[in-house]
């Protein structure tokens, strides 16, 4: 289920679990609630989520006192609501014998784990720089005469690996990748540097078009024809080139395009040249678009990439031999001190799980067969990793797998979610009703006002796309107003300002308010009428407290009374800074 924000999916996941503990699915009856597991992203999810349909069996209760709901809110009390690593948790702890893993292991604190971490990878280094090769890479990625590049390289490379099913496999395949003799076109590097470069230069053409088209609605600016229509055509002409998918051919193209000169314009007024000047800024951002082509995607001929390839490919090889040796001696120095990371609870979860072949194992078939549901929610911040054991606890078909998100609100990256995953299922599941497996949007937003949800669409429509954005705007991922908000239509507005700092837009910002409160601008009170706005009634939100001075300043310029908690971090403090980095 794809849920946009403000759709309820919380709510309906609710009433899905409720609607299987007391009508169950097909004929075979109310499911028990010890038999459901609900995957959600947080402890305090997991417990809200528990509470939410604890209270929907109550009433369910109160409704028919002779259904099952009495009996599923005590079974409830049992059901797996919590996170993916608790869940995994809980499985090692059971199955601790099968893993030859310490039973009594804790998990980790990051403080210890950094102190482990910085330890090890010491220990690897020192072993590693017997290798040339691996000497070699820390030379040419390091430039420095330290080796803290090299080893940031090893650390980020095995973390990377760790959101990944077969994290030594992909290793295998990435240093394969840099041994192989394929041409650069048809290498991951190639196919993804043309995939830029088609959009760059797509968009580069359209410009040019513009500027042509802005021309040729104006008779004063006719001297810029010639020029406008040779760069339209010499861009068509690249597109053309990258379109035909030859490294060798896009790069001849690319470094040889050149732009036409522009002719003198004579006899122009005020008007027109600043007409000229607008033409003239779009052709220099098309000018800037191929001249990215040249220095960053087309930066060496064929030859000169399969030269860098065969030196660089040993060179990666002895990377991938020090992750390796890294995740080796990482995960025995835990294991000696009896601890385990969140990432290992899912790793091991999956070797419990599945074989290395990718078959489900016989306790992956007994521990599935315990649950009539398997429901995850925030799916798009998930990563391959946990794809892969929701697949396993669910039936092998995933007729029983229900998963609840929205793309647009994946923040997780940088923890290693991969919102593809969800994407990837958008692309190949259909619309409900039509087979299997399906999907359905919740495309209905209960938490704006009318007003507030056309000008969401309005911009997003404009910015989001496959290209930009990884996903559609439209059908599906559009919000469509799930109420009338009581009546109240709402209103949203733009401002843009000049500076490009966030302080830089505290006047704009202070004007706009008084200008509103002066006017009398409408606001909808409590009790459904319509007053005038007060100050009281606006509240500006900043991304950090560093600019809350200069808002505070700009609003009493303005006579604006304003409260803005501009107290320090604690934790920052002089006297603090030294006991929390004990602490650490």
């Amino acid at each position: 289920m794809s849920a946009a924000a403000g759709s309820g999916k919380t709510a309906v996941l609710t009433e899905r679990a409720v609607r299987l503990l007391c009508e169950g699915a097909g004929s075979g009856g109310p499911v028990p609630a010890d038999r459901l597991l609900i995957v959600t992203f947080t402890n305090a999810a997991a417990a809200e989520m528990r509470a939410r349909i604890s209270q929907r069996l109550y009433e369910e209760q109160l409704q028919n006192p002779a259904g099952p709901a009495r009996r599923q809110r005590m079974l409830l009390q049992r059901a797996p609501i919590c996170t993916i690593d608790a869940f995994c948790l809980d499985l090692l702890q059971k199955h601790f014998s099968a893993l030859d893993i310490p039973p009594d292991f804790l998990p980790a604190d990051e403080g210890s784990l950094f102190a482990l971490r910085q330890e090890v990878l010491a220990g690897v280094l020192e072993a590693a720089y017997t290798d040339p090769d691996f000497c070699a890479f820390a030379d040419l990625y390091g430039r420095s005469r330290t080796d803290a590049a090299a080893g940031q390289a090893v650390l980020e490379v095995y973390d990377f690996l760790r959101a990944l099913p077969d994290p030594m496999g992909a290793l295998d395949g990435f240093c394969a990748a840099w041994a192989g003799d394929a041409p650069l076109e048809a290498t991951p590097w190639g196919v993804a540097l043309f995939k830029a470069a088609r959009r760059t230069a797509g968009y580069a053409r359209r410009l040019a078009d513009m500027a042509l088209a802005a021309c040729a609605r104006h008779a004063a600016l006719a001297a810029y024809l010639p020029a406008l229509e040779s760069d339209a055509a010499a861009l068509a002409g690249l597109e053309a080139a990258l379109a035909g998918g030859r490294w060798q051919q896009a790069y001849d193209a690319a470094h040889g395009f050149a732009f036409a000169r522009l002719a003198a314009l004579r006899g122009a007024g005020e008007a027109d040249r600043a007409r000229a000047e607008e033409v003239k800024a779009l052709r220099e951002r098309a000018k800037k678009l191929v001249a990215e082509l040249q220095k960053e995607v087309f930066v060496c001929t064929g030859a000169e990439f399969e030269a860098d390839r065969a030196a660089a490919a040993p060179l990666a090889a002895a990377l991938g031999r020090a992750v390796q040796a890294f995740d080796k001696a990482y995960f025995a120095a835990k294991l000696e001190k009896k601890l385990l990371e969140f990432s290992d609870f899912e790793h091991l979860a999956l070797r419990l799980l599945q074989s290395p072949n990718g078959a489900r194992t016989p306790l992956a078939e007994q521990v599935s067969a315990g649950f009539a549901a398997v429901m995850v929610d925030e799916y798009q911040d998930t990563n391959a990793l946990q794809d892969a054991l929701y697949r396993c606890l669910a039936r092998p078909d995933g007729s029983n797998l229900f998963l609840v998100g929205d793309v647009k609100q994946s923040i997780y990256r940088f923890r290693q979610a991969d919102p593809g995953v969800f994407l990837q299922k958008l692309d190949r599941f259909i619309p409900l009703g039509e087979g299997w497996p399906a999907r359905l949007a919740l495309d209905a937003n209960f938490r704006s006002a009318p007003e507030v949800i056309r000008a969401v669409n309005f911009f997003f429509g404009r910015l989001m796309s496959r290209r930009l954005g990884g996903v559609e705007y439209g059908p599906g991922q559009r919000l469509v107003p799930g109420g009338d908000a009581g009546g109240y239509a709402g209103c949203a507005g733009l401002l843009l300002a000049q500076s490009g700092e966030a302080a830089g837009d505290a006047g704009p910002i202070a004007a706009r308010i008084r200008r509103m409160v002066d006017e009398g601008f409408l606001v909808r009170a409590k009790d459904g009428s319509s007053r005038p706005a007060r100050y009281e009634d606006f509240c500006i939100l900043l991304r950090a407290r560093s600019h809350f001075e200069q808002y505070a300043a700009a609003l009493g310029a303005e006579g604006i009374p304003s409260c803005a908690d501009t107290a320090g971090n604690l934790l920052e403090e002089g006297h603090i800074r030294p006991l929390a980095a004990l602490l650490r």
